[in-house]
């Protein structure tokens, strides 16, 4: 028996013309900003945009 490959466009084609996905990008204001040397040391230059990372106490 002969060593087939399957014809993979034709297995991972969509069934339906569908969209499967969209990006939702909210508008952002531009607003406050942290300092250069503030905003390297966290991670982001918005005040907006910084969620630290709390803990959850078990």
């Amino acid at each position: 028996m002969a060593n087939r490959r399957p014809n993979i466009e034709r297995e991972h084609k969509p069934s339906c013309d569908c969209q499967l996905a969209e990006a939702c990008i909210p508008f952002q204001n531009y607003g406050s900003r942290y300092s250069p040397m503030e905003a390297l040391s966290i991670g982001t230059i918005f005040i907006d945009l910084y969620r630290p990372y709390k803990r959850k106490r078990i």
